[in-house]
């Protein structure tokens, strides 16, 4: 888990989009599929601030929550009514 603090990371947004350089890298786009980055910098908000980690937990689950239900055809103001509830 250190494996982050041993380079330094830059974090930018360009074209609406979330990208990352790390030292002596060149800039990558923050995809997806960057399980093992992603999870590493989770794991490291988690150790270091509990509280917002729980915080953002609870952000993604409702956001997974509501693309769930427009999946499967529900309105966003049904799920976001629901969700108010």
């Amino acid at each position: 888990m250190d494996e982050l603090f041993t380079v330094s990371i830059e974090f930018f947004i360009f074209n609406d989009e979330l990208w990352y350089r790390s030292e002596g890298k060149s800039p990558c786009r923050l995809k997806e599929q960057d399980y093992e980055f992603v999870t590493l910098i989770a794991n490291l908000i988690e150790k270091f601030y509990p509280k917002a980690y729980i915080a953002l937990a609870s952000e993604y689950a409702r956001a997974r929550l509501i693309f769930h239900f427009s999946d499967i055809g529900l309105s966003l103001d049904f799920v976001a009514a629901t969700l108010a509830t």
